[in-house]
């Protein structure tokens, strides 16, 4: 028969025999025949085979790992299930959302000119936590939800959202280590349409004097220096 929890009553027993003889006997453990247990074809040389080209190429799929390991290693045999279950237990991978960071951003005279600007400054009179002023900006629109959602396997998660295209207000900020220096709320910008004379005798468009410079759409310096002077 069985007891609570559908262990079997000789199951039990054996449970019980063995906590009697070994007191630091870990119950809860996964009991799995290690001795008898036939060993796996990936070992530590496929792991580091698997992780050199994952640090180079996240977004190489693991079609792809499986064919590296089998024009790596002869008799090779394992399909992607065994290699995706590898990639996750012995070499602590998991999939996620890619972060793109632009080339330049590592680039060597990128980091050269932090340097500079890092050892100018420090011989200044400059800390963070008495005369320094820290700015940014964090948009937010209608339309905004976690990037993430739950639903049944093989169906779309769809939220409901009142418009597909929603107007972005920018929320700007200015703070010290001591106090909020300052907090704007920046409205979006009216698009202004005028209509164009049209010459009823040629039916063409009368050119403009003088094209005006398109104004910027987006939040720039300008912006940060007048939410700190006020």
């Amino acid at each position: 028969g069985r007891l609570a929890g559908g262990v079997a009553e000789r199951t039990a027993q054996k449970w019980a025999r063995r906590l009697k003889e070994d007191k630091d006997w870990n119950i809860f453990e996964k009991q799995t025949n290690k001795i008898n247990k036939s060993a796996g074809q990936l070992d530590e040389k496929h792991k580091i085979h698997l992780l050199n080209p994952y640090d180079s190429n996240p977004q190489a799929r693991v079609v792809d790992a499986v064919c590296s390991l089998t024009e790596k290693f002869e008799s090779f045999t394992l399909k992607e299930s065994s290699v995706r279950s590898f990639l996750k237990t012995e070499c602590n991978l998991s999939f996620k959302k890619i972060t793109r960071h632009p080339a330049p951003r590592n680039d060597s005279t990128k980091i050269a000119n932090r340097v500079a600007w890092v050892e100018k400054w420090s011989k200044t009179d400059m800390d963070y936590l008495e005369n320094c002023v820290f700015v940014d900006e964090s948009a937010f629109d209608i339309n905004m939800r976690p990037p993430g959602g739950w639903s049944i396997k093989g169906t779309p998660a769809i939220v409901i959202t009142p418009t597909t295209r929603a107007v972005s207000h920018t929320v700007l900020g200015a703070i010290s280590a001591k106090y909020v220096v300052s907090m704007e709320l920046r409205n979006p910008q009216e698009h202004t349409f005028k209509r164009l004379k049209i010459d009823s005798g040629n039916r063409k468009r009368k050119a403009t004097s003088k094209p005006k410079k398109p104004a910027s759409k987006g939040t720039v310096t300008g912006h940060y220096m007048n939410c700190i002077q006020k």
